[in-house]
């Protein structure tokens, strides 16, 4: 398994291959997330298209624009 001695170590060679003046070290590095999800059996389902009570403008007090009003708007 990899231990805290190991990374140590790695850092320590790294710093003597790459360090800079002061001590410091550049990197690049990539952070990769991943991220799982599944609906559980006690979520509820989704309404059927026009069952809302209430417009989402009308909700977040906003006025509502059509597709070509958003385009034109660019």
């Amino acid at each position: 398994p990899l231990s805290r001695a190991i990374l140590a170590r790695a850092c320590e060679i790294y710093v003597t291959r790459f360090g800079g003046p002061g001590g410091g070290v550049s990197a690049t590095f990539e952070i990769i997330t991943l991220t799982g999800w599944a609906p559980h059996p006690d979520q509820p389902k989704p309404l059927r298209p026009g069952s809302a009570r209430m417009r989402l403008a009308d909700a977040l007090g906003a006025a509502e624009q059509s597709a070509e009003e958003k385009a034109g708007g660019r």
